[in-house]
């Protein structure tokens, strides 16, 4: 993982996938993903600032990269073979 694909994680793919539509006014949020993208995103910052080494995002991130992984395949399951309404 380069620093480019972990901030691209973090900021972009993880934050779409924790925040789900919802039919309520409030977006519903995933905490289980939303927790780790927030410690991921501490991690980061204090690498950036020379306070940790970018060795230790890589757990986080390799579990936020399976969901962001399996959400996309899902999505090209449910477009290739979902059923139509």
């Amino acid at each position: 993982m380069t620093p480019a694909y972990v901030e691209r994680l973090l900021t972009q793919d993880a934050r779409l996938l924790a925040r789900r539509d919802s039919t309520r006014e409030l977006p519903c949020i995933d905490w289980s993903i939303e927790d780790r993208r927030q410690k991921a995103l501490e991690l980061f910052f204090a690498w950036q600032d020379g306070m940790a080494q970018f060795e230790d995002l890589i757990p986080v991130c390799m579990f936020l990269k399976v969901k962001v992984d399996l959400n996309r395949a899902l999505i090209k399951w449910e477009q290739e073979y979902g059923l139509e309404d």
